[in-house]
C-alpha cells in the first residue's frame, strides 16, 4: 500500500514537470520518423510509382523536421536542467536511459538479420552482419543513437562553456556551429556510424535547442500558428525541388537517382530543412498545451529503436494497396506494435531491474572509472 502511495505521488510530480508542447512534438516527431521509412521504401521504387510521386514525395519531404527538431529537444533538456551540473550523475542516467537499450535492441536486430539468414529471408550473409556491426550499420536507424551518445558525452564541457562565455554567446556559438555544418556535413561521406565527426555537425542544433527555448517566456497560440505554418511552408516548398530532382533523374526511362557528392535536399542539415526545424521547434514552444501526454511521450525512444524490426515485418506482406492506403496504414500499424513491443520491453525491463540491479551495477561501473580517473 505504501509503495502504491509513493508512486502516485511520484507520478504527480511527474506530471507537474512536464512541459505539455514539447510531449506533443517528440511524439509528432516519432510519428514522422516512421512516416519517413514507410515512404522511403516507394522513393527507392519511384519508378513504379510514378502516379502517386507527388504524393510519396511531399510525405517523405513535410516531415525532415523531425530528427533536427528531437536534436533540440534533447539539447533543451540536457543543458538547462541544474541537476546535470554533475557530470557523474549524469552519465549514469544516460548509460541507464539511452546505453542500455540501444545494447539490447541491437542484440534484437542482430538474432532478427541471423534468423533471416538462416531462414533464407535475406541474401545477406553472416559475415556481412558482422561488418555492419562494427561499423556501425546493422539498422539504418541506428546511427540516431550513437550521434546523440556522442552529444551526451560533451554535454559537460557545453555546460562549462556556457557558464564560461555566457548565454548570448552560447547562442551565437550554436549558430555558427549550425552554419559552419552545413557544407561540410552535405559533402562528407561516413562510413562508420559510429564516427565522431559525424556528431560533432549536429551540436549547432543540440545548442540551439537550449539556446532558443531560454529566449521564449510566453506561450502564444497565435505565434505557434505562424511558425507552424512557415516551417510547413519551407518543407513543402521544399518538396517541390525533390520532385524535380526525382523527375529529372528519369532519363531514356531508367531511373538514376542524381547524387552531386553527398548532397541532398532532405537531409537534416539541408539549408531549407534546416530552417523550417527550427521554425516547428519555435512554434511548439509557443504552444500553450495542457493535455498529458505522458504515457506516450515516455516510450517514444523505445518506439524509435523498435519500428525498423515492425516496419521490415510488415514489408514481408508484400501487400498490394495503393500507397495513398499502404503508407497511413503501415504508419498506424507501425507506431501502435511499436508501442506495445517498447511497454514490453519497460515492463521486462522493470522486473529484471526490480532491486535496481541495473543501477547499481551503472554506479559500480562509474565508480571504478571515476577512481582511475
Amino acid at each position: 500500500m505504501g509503495n502504491n502511495v509513493r508512486a502516485k505521488k511520484t507520478n504527480k510530480r511527474i506530471m507537474q514537470k512536464r512541459l505539455f508542447n514539447i510531449d506533443l512534438l517528440k511524439i509528432i516527431c516519432c510519428i514522422s520518423v516512421i512516416i519517413i521509412h514507410v515512404s522511403a521504401t516507394y522513393i527507392n521504387t519511384i519508378s513504379n510509382h510514378m502516379n502517386e510521386i507527388f504524393y510519396i514525395n511531399l510525405l517523405n519531404c513535410i516531415t525532415r523536421f523531425a530528427v533536427p527538431c528531437f536534436i533540440m529537444i534533447s539539447g533543451y533538456f540536457a543543458i538547462s536542467n541544474n541537476k546535470n551540473d554533475d557530470w557523474i550523475t549524469f552519465y549514469k542516467k544516460k548509460i541507464k536511459s539511452i546505453i542500455i537499450p540501444m545494447v539490447v535492441f541491437t542484440f534484437i536486430y542482430l538474432i532478427f538479420d541471423v534468423v533471416n539468414i538462416i531462414l533464407g529471408y535475406s541474401e545477406s550473409s553472416i559475415k556481412a552482419i558482422i561488418f555492419y556491426l562494427l561499423t556501425g550499420k546493422l539498422e539504418y536507424h541506428m546511427w540516431y543513437l550513437y550521434m546523440v551518445i556522442f552529444l551526451y558525452l560533451v554535454t559537460p564541457i557545453l555546460w562549462k562553456i556556457k557558464d564560461y562565455i555566457g548565454e548570448k554567446n552560447f547562442d551565437k556559438m550554436g549558430k555558427i556551429l549550425l552554419i559552419v555544418s552545413i557544407p561540410f556535413a552535405l559533402t562528407s561521406t561516413h562510413i562508420f556510424s559510429y564516427d565522431m565527426g559525424f556528431s560533432i555537425y549536429y551540436l549547432g542544433y543540440y545548442i540551439l535547442g537550449y539556446t532558443i527555448a531560454k529566449k521564449v517566456k510566453n506561450k502564444s497560440n497565435k505565434k505557434f500558428i505562424l511558425y507552424l505554418l512557415i516551417g510547413l511552408l519551407i518543407l513543402f516548398l521544399n518538396s517541390f525541388i525533390r520532385l524535380d530532382i526525382l523527375k529529372r533523374g528519369f532519363t531514356d526511362n531508367n531511373f538514376v537517382l542524381p547524387v552531386i557528392g553527398n548532397v541532398s535536399v532532405v537531409k537534416e542539415l539541408w539549408v531549407l530543412v534546416v530552417i523550417a526545424s527550427i521554425f516547428i521547434y519555435k512554434a511548439f514552444l509557443f504552444l500553450n498545451l495542457n493535455i498529458n501526454l505522458y504515457c506516450i511521450t515516455k516510450n517514444t525512444l523505445y518506439i524509435y529503436m523498435a519500428h525498423v524490426l515492425v516496419l521490415n515485418t510488415l514489408n514481408r506482406l508484400n501487400l498490394k494497396y495503393s500507397v495513398y492506403i499502404i503508407i497511413p496504414l503501415y504508419t498506424i500499424l507501425v507506431f501502435l506494435i511499436s508501442w506495445v513491443l517498447s511497454k514490453i520491453y519497460l515492463f521486462i525491463y522493470s522486473k529484471i531491474n526490480r532491486n535496481d540491479i541495473v543501477g547499481r551495477g551503472v554506479d559500480h561501473f562509474m565508480d571504478k572509472i571515476v577512481k582511475k580517473a
